[in-house]
C-alpha cells in the first residue's frame, strides 16, 4: 500500500525557515523542499482531492 501526505509549512521570516526544516526532520517523515514550484505545491496540499501522480 502506497500512503502519500503532502504538507505545506509557511514561514514569514527567513530565521524560521530553520526552526521548520528542523521540525520536519525530528517528525522522522522523509521531506522534500520544493524549490521553484511553490505554487504548484501549495495547490496539491489543499483539500480538494488532487493527485498530481494522475
Amino acid at each position: 500500500m502506497l500512503v502519500t501526505l503532502y504538507v505545506t509549512t509557511t514561514v514569514t521570516r527567513d530565521e524560521a525557515q530553520a526552526v521548520a526544516v528542523a521540525a520536519a526532520e525530528a517528525s522522522r517523515i522523509p521531506h522534500r523542499r520544493l524549490w521553484g514550484s511553490q505554487s504548484a505545491g501549495f495547490a496539491t496540499t489543499l483539500p480538494c482531492g488532487t493527485c498530481p501522480a494522475e
